[in-house]
């Protein structure tokens, strides 16, 4: 399919996705979208999640987390800007360097926000369990309670202290809302877009490093199973990368479309 024809796709999809009530006065979370960052997960010296498969020619292959997570968010990443070529598509790593978790999120934060427009985090990451049955992919949220701080020390001595407090208060309402939205589109784009046979986990919440500190909406996708030998074989193989990259894109659209 030619990337055009793509495009065409992949925005017809993303208006039908597109949903959720939106904040009546956005403050800075709901926003039209103006910056994505994709983080393959994992990276150099930290391979993530091992996992072994037998081809049909009764080889053994060793597959890498990190290795899967780069290829699909590639994938992504460049279905958006050819897609979007108004918005900002960075990669937090392009390359089997290695990033800590506060690289990552350091390197969301530290791209100004746009004038008028929002920021999303798309955490890519591919699981693993003890029990070997386990298969299909998850949308991870912030736990709804969790709050954050968006003032500083300094403000607090400065006599502002109550309206830095509602403020704050207002932004992780916003936020947390966003996040479910950011979900939605995310785990609705999986399902449609991969085949019926790949098991939808549901959107899950948590305190994950990379959800807690990165201050904008933000999702830890779970695109399958390393554990999993019949899955992993398929996540090894670029047509289902390929196919990942583009659901991704797709929730990612519905988001970008959601927030016009």
């Amino acid at each position: 399919m030619s990337s055009r024809l793509r495009c065409v796709w992949m925005i017809s999809m993303a208006l039908l996705l597109a949903g959720g009530i939106l904040p009546a006065q956005p403050i800075l979370f709901s926003y039209p979208v103006g910056t994505v960052i994709i983080d393959p997960g994992h990276g150099g010296r930290d391979p993530g999640a091992v996992g072994t498969y037998t081809d049909e020619q009764g080889q053994i292959h060793e597959v890498y987390e990190k290795d899967v997570t780069l290829a699909i968010a590639e994938v992504a990443a460049e279905a958006v800007r050819v897609c979007y070529p108004d918005i900002d598509v960075v990669l937090t790593r392009d390359d089997d360097t290695y990033l800590s978790l506060g690289a990552r999120t350091s390197l969301a934060n530290s791209i100004p926000y746009r004038e008028g427009h929002s920021k999303v985090f798309i955490s890519v990451h591919v699981n693993a369990s003890s029990v070997k049955s386990a298969s299909g992919f998850e949308i991870w949220k912030l736990e709804s309670d969790h709050v954050k701080d968006f003032y500083t020390a300094l403000l607090r001595e400065s006599g502002l202290v109550h309206i830095t407090e509602r403020l704050n208060t207002e932004l992780n309402e916003e936020l947390d809302h966003m996040n479910g939205i950011l979900a939605e589109h995310m785990v609705s784009a999986l399902e449609i877009s991969l085949p019926e046979a790949v098991r939808n986990r549901g959107i899950k919440e948590s305190q994950f490093y990379v959800l807690t500190y990165a201050h904008m909406p933000a999702v830890l996708v779970e695109t399958g199973f390393m554990s999993h030998e019949q899955e992993l074989a398929q996540l090894v193989t670029p047509l289902y990368q390929e196919q990942l990259g583009y659901a991704l894109a797709s929730g990612i659209a519905a988001h970008i479309e959601a927030l016009r």
